[in-house]
Formats: C-alpha cells, structure tokens, sequence
C-alpha cells in the first residue's frame, strides 16, 4: 500500500512532500520507498533516501535524523535561490518592458512597468536597497518624460537617499543620482537647487574619472547650462569651454 501510493506522490514531482513524507516511515517502510523511487525512474530521490538508510543502519535514529535535516537545509536554500533568481528575472523583464515602452514614447506604459518592478523588487530584495533604488530610478525618468515633475523628484530624492546611505561617498552612482535630480529640480525652474546637485555630482566625477573623461564634459555642458539659465554667463563659458576642450581631444 505504501509503495504504490508513493510512486504516485512521486510521479507528482512533489520533492519536498515526498520527503516529508518519508520522516514518518519505518525502517522496513523507507526500504520500500527506495525501491518505489527506483521504479518510477527518481534515482536522485532513491540515492537521497539510500543515504538516510545508511545513516540509519550505521548511526542509529540519531544520526538519520541529523541527515534528514541537512538534506531539508540544502533543498531549502536551492529552492530559495532558484525563486530568487525566478524574482530576479522578472525584475529584468519588467524594466526591459519599460525601457521599450519608453522608446515608443508610451510614458505611462513605463511608468506601470517601472513600477511593477519596483514592487518586486522591494518584496523580494528589500535588503538590497541598491536593486529597489535602480527600478525608482527609472520610475522616476518615466515620470520626467511625463512632464509630471514633482512626482519624479519625489522618486529622484528617495534614490538619492538610498544612495547616499549604501554607497561610499565617491561612488560614480552617487554622482549619477545627484546628475538625474539636478535636471529634475532644471525641469521644475528650481535653478539653484539643480546647481547644488549637479556641483555635488561634477565634484564625484572629477575625481573618479580621467580629467578626459567624456562624461565630465557632459556633467560640465550640464553646469554650463544650469549657469546660463541663472544668467551667470561667465560661469557658464567657462564650463562650457571646459566640456569643449575635451572633446576636442577625445573625437
């Protein structure tokens, strides 16, 4: 009777409940489940509960019982990993829908999957603040795109927090937090906030990266433009010649 009811609990392909099942078999019972595993073609199954019975014959109960409960903890963690990386791709999937409906200019299409994302993210990575802050950031420049400002600052600042709380203070993703909320406060005629935030931001790029680098002429060109949106013109030509004089090098 046990044997031909756990050949059906094994054609299900219920690991785990088979082998919970098998905690509560005799040692005459879980020879039959050998075998009954063997027949239905789950040798892995089979060598599982082959490796409980010698621990059994040669350690006692105590020692099948401590094998047992290893064999949970190393399904348990495979299992785990294998949902996480299920999360994890949903995650990508979700933003690469975003990304397209953003190129289809679809803005609240992506504002959906950015935030689809998010939710996942936060469920299922809420200790990896950095993975939540990347699916905020692109939820935030959906909203820009949107041209609803205050509700992509207010998704730029919580970046922004995240990354000043798990990043070092040089980080180049600071710098880049720090650059996407300076166009935001640009978007909403903030001027003088937009020029803190992208000061703050040259001033990681300028010692991160190579003093040619082409993202500093673009974060220079930035500040120009900020600067000259404040009518501060010689701020802004000295900028400006500065992102000009490295691109003049580097093309």
């Amino acid at each position: 009777m046990i044997t031909d009811w756990y050949k059906q609990l094994l054609i299900k392909a219920d690991l785990k409940e088979a082998l919970l099942t098998t905690l509560k078999l005799s040692e005459v019972e879980l020879e039959k489940a050998i075998a009954a595993a063997k027949d239905a073609g789950e040798l892995n199954m089979a060598r599982i509960l082959e490796t409980w019975k010698k621990a059994l014959d040669s350690q006692g109960l105590a020692g099948w019982e401590k094998k047992k409960q290893n064999t949970f903890v190393e399904l348990n963690a495979k299992r785990e990993q294998e949902l996480k990386q299920s999360y994890d791709d949903e995650i990508a999937l979700r933003l690469q829908a975003g990304h397209i409906e953003r190129s289809l200019f679809r803005f609240d299409r992506a504002v959906k999957e950015y935030q689809q994302a998010r939710e996942l993210a936060e469920k299922h990575f809420a200790n990896e603040r950095l993975r939540v802050a990347t699916a905020i950031s692109w939820l935030a420049m959906a909203y820009q795109d949107l041209g609803k400002f205050d509700m992509a600052r207010e998704h730029q600042e919580q970046v922004v927090a995240i990354c000043e709380k798990v990043l070092d203070k040089d980080h180049p993703d600071l710098a880049q937090s720090y650059h996407n909320l300076a166009g935001i406060y640009q978007d909403l005629g903030k001027l003088d906030e937009a020029l803190a935030y992208q000061q703050k931001a040259i001033a990681i790029v300028e010692k991160v990266l190579d003093k040619d680098h082409p993202s500093l002429a673009a974060s220079y060109n930035n500040l120009a433009l900020i600067y000259h949106a404040l009518g501060k013109l010689d701020e802004a030509l000295a900028y400006q010649q500065k992102a000009i004089a490295i691109q003049e090098k580097v093309l």
